[in-house]
């Protein structure tokens, strides 16, 4: 379970740099990943990493109203990855 929730995160990471290349995505399954990111999020909020679930599922559905900063975009799709990663080989 922790790995496909590894996965998810890698995902998730991959859509925010989709949107720092100008790779479109539809609107339909970013949002389904955002969702299931912030669901996946909200039980467990105390812990730093839903925290860092919580602001790339925001950021997600940020990018549809906003022009968000590329910096910001970077420290989240770092910070997941590396959360990805970590589930991935725990």
């Amino acid at each position: 379970m922790v790995k496909i929730l590894g996965l998810l995160d890698l995902f998730v990471a991959f859509l925010l740099l989709s949107v720092i290349t100008g790779i479109d995505f539809p609107k339909g399954i970013i949002i389904l990943f955002s969702v299931i990111l912030l669901v996946k999020a909200i039980p467990f909020l105390p812990d730093i990493g839903s925290f860092f679930d919580l602001t790339a599922s925001v950021l997600l559905i940020l990018t549809f109203f906003i022009v968000v900063p590329q910096g910001i975009l970077v420290i989240a799709i770092i910070l997941l990855g590396i959360k990805g990663f970590m589930s991935l080989f725990a």
